[in-house]
């Protein structure tokens, strides 16, 4: 009986999709901090013991920094991460994919 109603769409704003992240910051959400979180503990729990002692502040400093940078998006694929961008970048089959090279304006 359902089926026979009809309505008006032009009357209502309906949503395509609805995709909701757990936001942190405006640059992070949930699952972000928690990959910056995984690979810091894994660097200092598992990789020190491979780090000179005088130069641990430093690797600590770069283990720290890497990950945040790994998941802010990427500046040339919209909607990625960097981490995904890299991925593709060495995962991509030369033979088909060319980059797209700026012509001056041509």
């Amino acid at each position: 009986m359902i089926d026979n109603i009809e309505v008006n769409t032009k009357e209502y704003n309906i949503a395509k999709s609805i995709k909701a992240t757990n936001k942190i910051s405006r640059y992070f959400s949930a699952p972000d901090f928690l990959f910056v979180v995984i690979y810091f503990g894994a660097s200092y729990f598992l990789l020190k013991g491979f780090v000179h002692s005088d130069l641990r502040a430093y690797f600590y400093i770069f283990s720290l920094i890497v990950p945040i940078i790994l998941s802010l998006r990427s500046p040339y694929n919209k909607g990625k991460k960097n981490y995904a961008t890299i991925y593709f970048f060495v995962t991509k089959d030369t033979t088909i994919y060319k980059p797209v090279q700026n012509l001056g304006g041509k």
